[in-house]
């Protein structure tokens, strides 16, 4: 999946209208999620303004995006969207207004993307990046807590050898994409050890294992939205 998304980033960015529509496409319902969830209501599409300029925003991050950040494009898109809906309300006050946004503003801080700006633009990455590990890392460890699992077991806790770390990822990837066995999971908070490996042929001592791991990284792809810096750090399929 990421190296298809990797593959339609370069191919839009160099003008491949083909790809951006595919692109445009695949994270439409990605752009409503989040647009709703800087909005903090319900928005509806050819409705509220918010999801058009969240859209706009979206389209331009497939431009501004660059891939030696290392950021994940979700991430960067949704800071780009989050940029230019705190403008958009910016404007929206000054217009009724007829002033400054008043400084106790939770929009402030935000910066738009541009060339004139971006040196601003790049702090403001920078912060905003930072803040969201921290919130994700918070996140993660709050989910963990229900398995008995500490956040910083996981760097232990990863296979040591290729070969056995490929078969985890495997083992999750295939549980997190299995409504029963995922199911199993979220509901009995154990990993479903005998299922798992005879439907999927995999080898039970290595998954018990790995059973930590496997579970933290199930748990990163179920919820990739909420985490997708820890789904580029855990999940790195070879």
């Amino acid at each position: 999946m990421d190296q298809d998304l990797d593959a339609l980033l370069a191919a839009a960015r160099t003008g491949n209208q083909e790809a951006r529509e595919q692109l445009l496409a695949q994270y439409k319902p990605f752009v409503l999620r989040q647009a709703i969830s800087i909005a903090n209501r319900h928005l509806q599409w050819d409705v509220d303004d918010e999801l058009s300029v969240a859209w706009l925003g979206f389209n331009e991050s497939i431009d501004a995006f660059e891939p030696s950040r290392k950021v994940p494009f979700p991430s960067f898109a949704r800071l780009v969207i989050k940029s230019r809906l705190y403008d958009y309300w910016r404007q929206e006050q000054r217009q009724k207004r007829d002033q400054v946004l008043l400084s106790s503003d939770p929009a402030e801080n935000s910066i738009s993307y541009s060339i004139e700006s971006r040196a601003a633009w790049e702090d403001y990455l920078e912060k905003e990046l930072a803040r969201e590990r921290a919130e994700e890392i918070s996140r993660l460890s709050q989910i963990l807590a229900q398995y008995d699992i500490k956040f910083r077991e996981l760097v232990s806790a990863s296979p040591k050898h290729r070969e056995t770390r490929l078969m985890c990822q495997q083992a999750a990837l295939k549980l997190a994409g299995d409504p029963s066995l995922l199911s199993h999971l979220l509901e009995k908070k154990r990993l479903p050890l005998k299922e798992l490996a005879l439907s999927y042929q995999l080898n039970r001592k290595t998954l018990e294992r790995g059973r930590k791991y496997i579970i933290a990284v199930s748990i990163i792809l179920h919820h990739q939205d909420e985490l997708p810096h820890l789904k580029t750090y855990i999940w790195m399929p070879e």
